[in-house]
């Protein structure tokens, strides 16, 4: 007797125990298609919202931040430094040009004179300056003048002032040389063949202060003879 109740027990658990598990399975399933359902229309929800004005908006403002951000932390110090760079390139370029500019003009310009050496002789009694000018650059100055006055020493009279080979061939004709009536100033004018240093002769009566001018921008200058 005891043996069949068991049986009956064992058979009635195996059949509680089919009856369970395909419960279980039934519902596993139930769930899992609607978890499956939900993703679905939890997706598609997204999807819409993302489509909609709304949702479009406010990732463009955030896409528009990060573009801010970027533009800010990484382009714009680039962009700077570049801007900083081409400044100084240009600067330069504009002093260096400026520089031509000025150096060209200067070229352009007719050398300057200015007074280098003055040597002093008697000759027979009459006192004679040999004077040199140097040009500012080493080329044919052309046609130069030179003006002498005397400044000092009533008695004295400027006999002579004429160029000399000593600055190298020159061109001259009659009017190369004219002195005043009263022999107080004088001037001399020619024309240099070839680059040289301009020199000329003048010759005073007596010891005497005399003032040099002459063309070329050359400044004017006193000369004392004795």
């Amino acid at each position: 007797m005891l043996t069949l109740i068991l049986i009956c027990l064992l058979a009635a658990g195996g059949l509680l125990g089919g009856c369970i598990r395909q419960t279980v399975s039934a519902n596993y399933r139930t769930f899992t298609n609607q978890v499956t359902s939900s993703n679905l229309v939890f997706s598609n929800y997204v999807v819409s919202e993302m489509r909609t004005p709304r949702v479009r908006e406010i990732m463009s403002l955030v896409a528009s931040n990060q573009a801010s951000e970027i533009l800010r932390d990484q382009i714009n110090p680039v962009v700077q430094e570049f801007q900083l760079k081409l400044a100084e390139r240009i600067q330069s370029l504009e002093a260096t040009t400026a520089q031509q500019l000025a150096d060209t003009k200067k070229l352009a310009l007719p050398p300057t004179l200015a007074l280098d050496t003055v040597s002093m002789t008697n000759r027979g009694g009459s006192l004679v300056a040999t004077l040199s000018f140097r040009p500012s650059r080493l080329e044919n100055v052309g046609v130069v003048v030179f003006v002498a006055k005397v400044t000092g020493n009533a008695d004295s009279r400027i006999l002579d002032f004429r160029p000399t080979l000593a600055g190298g061939p020159f061109g001259s004709g009659p009017d190369t040389t004219t002195i005043s009536a009263n022999g107080k100033e004088a001037r001399v004018q020619y024309a240099l063949m070839f680059p040289g240093n301009p020199t000329v002769e003048l010759t005073v009566s007596h010891p005497a202060t005399v003032q040099i001018g002459g063309n070329h921008e050359l400044q004017p200058f006193e000369l004392s003879l004795k």
